[in-house]
């Protein structure tokens, strides 16, 4: 849905869709009045900070998308020759644009950490502390290397729609094959917000994430820097230069502000933003891994996850796009849907019993998995609880799935196994699950006061009771599911099982 800037400022939503991956930027000063509507067409020609390796980091982006470009270029004129131009021919080169993203998912998290590491080693020369590194560097530089590959892909799906779009229209006008190879090389794609009617060129988009994001994580780095010396306030600084905003200015002369209560402060405040926080307190002699910090990307402050490592980028690179997009066609589903995977990342099938309740799992697929693994096994949960049932995790082990998958409507978990084969232990399992599982509810019940609420009024029957204790458990569970998470890892991991939350 096409939506002006002004009207999402009108709006009152607390998050605005600016970005390219749709996420939620956080909603700041700036964005709680109207807003010139030709403010971001503008700030593409601004002066910003040069951070090192960003021009670099822009035009890898460009090539990305001009090599996908001359792939359909190619494609087109040999499909001319063999008479064969149809828009769905189109598809037959989906594996070879995957290829070239996934080719270049080292470089893009090389060039994440670089901009990061530039924000960290500003921070504690700042704070002219030692160097430090802990967890949460990790954790963040996760979520930041997501969101640019993210960023990356989507633009890619963009560019390939539009190329089907041009195809389109160049074969129903019975143009040759030279004229649509030359719509596809002037290929332009809208943006988020589509501006006075103008789209934005590829160049255009990819010169915004390049500027935004490089500040993004510089500004993550830093922030973090701060945190573990634990200093909580900062001051957002403007790099002033031709075209700065006044709204960043206002920021600026308002501070100084609380890293975990005034999340929205911290920069950048809007695309090709050039501001940058500075420490507004001393540090403290010792650094320590803070037990939390503002996710730029998100906009929420999040708890440190001392089970992220690295290699979880293997899951980003091969099915991020895949459960993303999973997540948002399911979302408002009030029955499960399966969707499986195999090693080689093809969709093998989506199923449905079209229930709330639960999903049968088609028995020639669990015998594959059985005998020969699943890459992909995913399924949402419209209880919103991303987290996998006793049920889940067994069948996720049986069928030997690289991952185990369960979405909810803003979240979503991994389960792994470290062991290649369960069978010989699934009861143990199923018992410590239950076991979890029940001091859980249990611990719910004695300290949650709706909880005992419902079971001190004497004016509702049983069969109430327990239908409001379980419609309020869920509830609770899905606000808290980190609670359950870490318990069920705690107990599970002695057989190799690990349940990770996104």
């Amino acid at each position: 849905m096409e939506v002006s800037v002004k009207a999402l400022y009108d709006s009152g939503l607390k998050y605005v869709p600016v970005s390219d991956d749709k996420a939620p930027l956080i909603l700041n000063h700036l964005m709680l009045h109207e807003m010139r509507e030709d403010f971001i067409l503008n700030s593409l020609d601004h002066n910003v900070e040069n951070i090192l390796g960003m021009k670099e980091f822009q035009n890898l982006i460009k090539s990305i998308f001009d090599q996908q470009i001359l792939i359909n270029i190619d494609l087109v004129k040999e499909a001319g020759k063999l008479e064969l131009l149809r828009v769905d021919f189109l598809d037959s080169i989906s594996s070879d644009v995957d290829k070239l993203l996934q080719n270049n998912y080292d470089n893009v998290t090389d060039y994440t950490k670089q901009f990061y590491n530039i924000g960290k080693e500003k921070g504690f020369s700042q704070l002219q502390v030692k160097q430090f590194t802990s967890q949460a560097d990790t954790h963040a530089l996760f979520n930041l290397t997501q969101n640019n590959f993210s960023l990356i892909k989507n633009i890619s799906d963009d560019v390939k729609e539009e190329i089907r779009k041009q195809v389109w229209e160049g074969v129903s006008r019975d143009e040759s094959v030279v004229q649509i190879a030359e719509r596809i090389k002037n290929t332009r794609i809208e943006p988020i917000e589509k501006i006075n009617g103008r789209n934005f060129t590829i160049d255009e988009r990819a010169s915004m994430i390049a500027r935004t994001e490089s500040a993004r994580c510089r500004n993550q780095g830093l922030i973090n820097s701060y945190l573990q010396y634990g200093v909580e306030y900062f001051n957002s600084v403007v790099v002033k230069t031709p075209g700065t905003c006044n709204d960043c200015l206002d920021i600026e002369a308002k501070g100084p502000y609380n890293i975990k209560k005034d999340k929205d402060k911290i920069p950048p405040h809007h695309p090709n933003c050039n501001c940058h926080p500075e420490p507004a307190e001393e540090p403290n002699k010792d650094p320590k891994d803070p037990e939390s910090f503002p996710d730029l990307v998100t906009g929420k402050n999040v708890k440190t996850n001392p089970n992220i490592h690295f290699a979880d980028n293997e899951f980003i690179n091969e099915y991020s796009k895949a459960v993303s997009d999973f997540q948002k066609a399911t979302t408002n589903n009030i029955h499960e849907v399966g969707q499986i995977y195999n090693k080689n990342g093809k969709l093998m099938r989506e199923f449905t019993n079209n229930s709330p309740e639960g999903i049968d799992f088609p028995n020639d697929l669990y015998r594959f998995g059985k005998k020969q693994g699943l890459g992909l096994n995913m399924h949402n949960h419209p209880s919103n609880v991303p987290i996998p049932s006793k049920e889940d995790i067994i069948n996720f082990g049986i069928t030997k799935s690289k991952y185990g998958v369960i979405t909810s409507s803003n979240s979503y978990s991994v389960t792994t196994f470290n062991k290649p084969n369960i069978n010989n232990i699934v009861k143990n399992i199923e018992k410590d699950y239950e076991k979890t599982f029940e001091k859980f509810m249990q611990d719910y019940m004695n300290k949650s006061d709706s909880a005992r609420q419902i079971l001190n009024n004497n004016l509702t029957s049983n069969n109430e009771k327990n239908r409001l204790l379980t419609e309020n458990f869920r509830k609770y569970t899905a606000n808290n599911p980190n609670k359950l998470n870490d318990k069920l890892n705690e107990s599970l991991k002695i057989y190799g099982i690990n349940i990770k939350i996104y």
